[in-house]
């Protein structure tokens, strides 16, 4: 893919054009933003731009012997928001017109390459302007969950070769007066960035800023403000930069905080030898390594040795042996704060339309949901979780063009799977809203859109992850290796071996992909989850995820594992997650309710039917707080005995029995099945949809 870089002469813009490199794309232009000549500043106060060290940019474009696009920053922060929408004379504007210009210039520009590592503010703003620009973002450097300490050590053993030009860190020491409690000045002694660490390369300061992270939890990358940077050499260039003459400006002489930076007055570009220039394999294979998967993530070898001998080689998706959802309780309910509209078909809104294609069905169930909502005071952005059931996963692109005409900048997450559909249904969608008690503290939403090694970008019209109180919403996961998003394809000879492998690379993958997202929003995996709906398109594959899934979280969170016949992009394996946030205020967990403050408990109970019994059965729960979570499964034990609507009935009332049993034990209210929000039954496509309605009827 050809793309533009933006650069600002740091560190992170200039690795992160390696890692382009790396993973197969081609450079072909340089974008930078600078100061407005007018304002005779070096530095701005800006939220998205370093501009100190503009006065060597323009040698970028011999060092890297390509076309350079500039741009002077005219506007300000206006718009300092969590999301960005355009808006006139903020400084994200003059990235939209620089980037517009790149693209007039050079028309096959497909994406936008940011080095952004731990911004959020700025990597919205830069994918709200590749969308308008319809370009992809490429961040493979952002690693908001890389260890620091690491990253850094990788920039230095890549080759790149960076000096300090700013430092904005505690001094070397200070007297401080504190007239609360000592009238006599108290020295404090910090070992911090000074002024003479300026022009430092990062390969000196080391050792440094080492020292500061671990004594002052100062961010060793600088990602703090601590410390700016100025690439004088990378494997990219073709020639580096030397600085002849340099000024030290003091911005602020702040006994605790010195704040300067380096001015450029002279520099010139010299020529490198041809071995140094360019990716070598062995920097190629270390860049690349931070998409695969680490020995921490994998299953150990006894699991991978049971696992293969559970499986055959006529590994074959049987779709005669797949579910099919139906959403128990098919009314609308209305339970504060939460309110949830089940699976809707276009039979259930208008009953005697002809079969009309996807797109129109779609549109269909989509302007009820919208109508239902409104009519309750809300709107899509009370949206908490969309299920989305679809009878051909080969229409999913057609699926995504008619659902995004509903959203903006901050979609639901979604869950997208394969089933076969009743009544000749196209789709089937139900959503779960949510109502803030305070508009204030609404739903915060994870939407990723960039390429990186972080976790996979959207495919579709979906936020990856969105928080409300103390809960929060992942939108289905499957194995995407987040830099190439494409599913894992190991090749080995034998047949068995290389589909078991190709499921553990999948499933270890996005078990990997879903922590990123949680621990981004300050939650756990192991710690947090609070119910588990694994789809799987085969059988067999099903004890292989079961058994990954206890491995990397434990056995005690509820899970169930549902077979269907598709996911999207042919995965073989999809996560839904449900986490409780144990890190969530206080007020928000009890914002509908007039308990009085208190640690949460937090209670699973698990139980499963006798081994003598006809039908077996088993059901886990969970709960803490205000959420509570119920998963059952159960089935005819003896499978040579024809299935009857009488074995039906009786199974499905034991396994009601049982989750109201379990339910009314978790919680310390009294609980029962009218407590419940919605129920989704998973069945057989064999078993007649008449059977199961009549076992809905005991609800």
């Amino acid at each position: 893919m050809k793309v533009v870089a933006l650069i600002s002469g740091g560190k992170d813009s200039c690795f992160n054009m390696m890692h382009c490199v790396a993973n197969g794309h081609e450079i072909v232009a340089l974008a930078n933003l600078k100061p407005a000549a007018a304002t005779g500043k070096d530095e701005l106060d800006s939220y998205m731009y370093q501009t100190v060290g503009h006065d060597a940019i323009e040698l970028y474009r011999d060092c890297m012997n390509l076309p350079l696009f500039r741009r002077e920053i005219r506007g300000e922060a206006l718009a300092q928001g969590a999301d960005y929408r355009p808006t006139a004379d903020d400084e994200v504007e003059d990235l939209y017109e620089l980037l517009s210009a790149v693209k007039a210039a050079i028309p096959d520009v497909e994406g936008v390459a940011s080095g952004a590592i731990l911004s959020n503010y700025q990597r919205v703003r830069v994918e709200n302007v590749k969308d308008t620009i319809h370009c992809h973002l490429h961040m493979p450097a952002a690693q908001s969950l890389t260890d620091q300490k690491e990253l850094l050590e990788e920039m230095i053993e890549s080759g790149l070769n960076a000096v300090l030009i700013k430092v904005a860190a505690m001094g070397e020491q200070s007297d401080v007066q504190c007239i609360f409690c000592n009238p006599k000045p108290i020295t404090l002694i910090f070992k911090g960035l000074k002024r003479n660490h300026l022009g430092k390369t990062l390969n000196d300061m080391y050792p440094h800023l080492l020292q500061m992270n671990e004594r002052f939890d100062a961010h060793i990358c600088g990602e703090g403000g601590e410390f700016e940077s100025l690439t004088l050499d990378c494997p990219l260039f073709v020639k580096r930069i030397i600085l002849d003459e340099v000024e030290t400006v003091i911005h602020s002489d702040d006994a605790v905080a010195v704040v300067a930076y380096l001015r450029i007055k002279k520099a010139h570009v010299e020529d490198k030898a041809l071995e140094d220039i360019g990716l070598t394999e062995e920097k190629r294979a270390m860049l690349l390594s931070k998409g695969r998967t680490t020995n921490t993530d994998c299953p150990s070898k006894e699991l991978a040795s049971l696992m293969l001998q559970e499986i055959s080689s006529d590994l074959l998706v049987d779709k005669e042996q797949t579910v099919i959802p139906l959403r128990c309780r098919p009314r609308i309910r209305w339970r504060p704060p939460y309110f949830t509209i089940p699976g809707i078909k276009v039979q259930n809104v208008t009953p005697n339309k002809a079969q009309g294609t996807l797109e129109e069905e779609t549109t269909i169930i989509l302007n009820y949901l919208q109508d239902q909502l409104v009519s309750c005071g809300l709107t899509w952005d009370n949206v908490v979780m969309i299920h989305v059931y679809v009878r051909d996963m080969s229409a999913f692109g057609r699926l995504n063009a008619a659902y995004n005409k509903y959203f903006g900048i901050n979609p639901p997450p979604r869950v997208t799977v394969e089933v076969a559909l009743p009544e000749d249904s196209q789709v089937q969608i139900d959503c779960l809203a949510y109502q803030y008690a305070d508009p204030a503290h609404g739903k915060e939403t994870l939407h990723v859109q960039s390429v990186s090694y972080w976790a996979p970008a959207n495919i579709g019209p979906y936020s990856q992850a969105a928080m409300v109180s103390d809960h929060i919403y992942v939108a289905g996961q499957i194995g995407l290796i987040p830099n190439t998003m494409q599913l894992p394809s190991p090749t080995l000879v034998d047949p068995t071996r290389q589909i078991l492998a190709g499921l553990m690379e999948e499933i270890t993958t996005s078990l990997r992909s879903l922590e990123r997202i949680v621990v981004a929003l300050s939650a756990g995996l192991a710690r947090d989850a609070a119910a588990c709906v694994c789809y799987v398109t085969d059988a067999r594959f099903g004890p292989v995820a079961r058994r990954m899934w206890e491995e990397r979280v434990g056995p005690q969170v509820p899970a169930v594992f549902v077979i269907v016949p598709g996911l999207p992009r042919n995965a073989k394996v999809e996560w839904q997650v449900l986490f409780g946030n144990r890190s969530a205020r206080q007020w928000s967990v009890d914002e509908y309710h007039d308990e009085a403050e208190m640690e949460v408990d937090e209670r699973y109970l698990q139980a499963q039917s006798s081994a003598d019994s006809d039908t077996c059965w088993e059901v886990q729960s969970w709960h803490r707080g205000n959420l509570g979570c119920v998963v059952g499964t159960c089935g005819q034990r003896d499978l040579s005995t024809p299935l009857t609507p009488s074995i039906l009935t009786t199974a499905w009332r034991t396994l009601l029995a049982s989750l109201s049993e379990i339910l009314d034990g978790v919680s310390e209210r009294t609980l029962g099945v009218s407590d419940v929000i919605s129920i989704t039954v998973f069945y057989h496509c064999n078993i007649p949809l008449a059977w199961i309605e009549t076992g809905n009827e005991e609800l």
